[in-house]
């Protein structure tokens, strides 16, 4: 079965059939289930990436091929999914769940929500998902936070990890917000927007902080 990747420019996102000359292209913040030539079937797994490979079925010649969904190269696809989230956070009516990405019966961790939220695919059980990372520009899986500015100034130092307190326990990142010190949706939602940079990847921050007009 042949191979393709997706294809950014300037905002849209392209998909062509390996096998015929049928492609389609559509604004990259668009779900995928608003392609028309094209039907997702069956979701494989990631590749070295860490990008979603599925197969794609095309409507013109029939036949199936191999797609990576490839959005590393828009930052502004990344933010725009990324602000729906954490707005999403700050409002949603989603029971809140702890130590699972969950589901709408079991509850949310954030995580989980964003996976809802965006159509990600995902397993109920798993604690984090790589696709929705990379999906808003997370830096780690767990939405680790960190001294990022040590971190850019020397790509060999690991990230200098920062804590957050409550009741006398220290987390990391926001599945530990979530699930140890018992945030809020609403809370989460306010503790990103306050940690901008030490959440996301560097183009993603920059956008993130324009449009919510922070300066950290």
């Amino acid at each position: 079965m042949k191979k393709t990747t997706t294809e950014v420019f300037g905002g849209n996102l392209s998909v062509s059939c390996p096998n015929c000359k049928n492609w389609e292209e559509q604004p990259i913040d668009q779900q995928r289930h608003h392609l028309q030539t094209f039907e997702q079937t069956n979701f494989l797994g990631y590749s070295e990436m860490g990008n979603e490979v599925v197969v794609m079925n095309c409507t013109d010649c029939k036949t199936p091929f191999h797609l990576e969904w490839d959005f590393n190269n828009d930052s502004s696809y990344k933010a725009a999914n990324a602000i729906k989230w954490i707005d999403g956070l700050s409002k949603t009516r989603y029971k809140q769940g702890r130590e699972q990405l969950g589901s709408p019966s079991l509850g949310f961790c954030c995580l989980g929500y964003g996976c809802q939220l965006l159509e990600v695919d995902y397993a109920i059980n798993d604690g984090v998902s790589r696709d929705f990372k990379s999906r808003v520009g997370l830096l780690y899986s767990q939405g680790m936070f960190t001294n990022e500015d040590k971190f850019r100034n020397d790509s060999k130092l690991s990230p200098s990890s920062e804590w957050e307190w409550g009741n006398g326990i220290g987390v990391q990142n926001l599945t530990g917000l979530n699930d140890q010190l018992g945030y809020s949706f609403n809370k989460i939602s306010k503790f990103i927007k306050a940690n901008i940079e030490r959440l996301f990847e560097y183009d993603v921050a920059k956008l993130l902080k324009s449009h919510y007009d922070v300066s950290n």
